[in-house]
């Protein structure tokens, strides 16, 4: 009875809707994070969603980097070049490469628009 009812709204309402029930799964769930308040501010309801799922998906990988990483990261993000973290950290610019080679394989990613989408979905920027 719900289904056919889902089928019957507009498109748009049925994805409010569908979104509605997934929120109430993942509250429910063991694998709840709160969606970010300030996120959904600056972006749609839909995309912040698949911020937070992507964010379920993938923290258990995104933990096993070192804090050096994690700051190496967010100024790649922030558009940074590797001299310019170097000095920012007080570390060589081979350093710098090295860490960020490390990021690349601990995530499983080969592109820089990968980067940037973990930078934004664990709010690095």
């Amino acid at each position: 009875m719900v289904d056919s009812k889902l089928n019957n709204k507009p498109k748009k309402l049925k994805q409010v809707q569908e979104d509605l029930l997934y929120l109430g799964d993942m509250i429910s769930s063991e694998k709840y994070i709160p969606l970010n308040l300030s996120t959904c501010t600056n972006i749609n309801f839909r995309r912040a969603i698949e911020l937070e799922r992507f964010k379920i998906e993938y923290k258990d990988i995104f933990s096993n980097l070192s804090k050096t990483e994690i700051k190496v990261m967010t100024l790649l993000a922030e558009g940074h070049k590797r001299v310019e973290i170097g000095e920012v950290l007080f570390i060589s610019p081979n350093t710098v490469r090295t860490h960020r080679n490390n990021i690349y394989k601990k995530l499983s990613i080969s592109r820089f628009a990968d980067l940037i989408l973990f930078s934004r979905a664990f709010d690095l920027i």
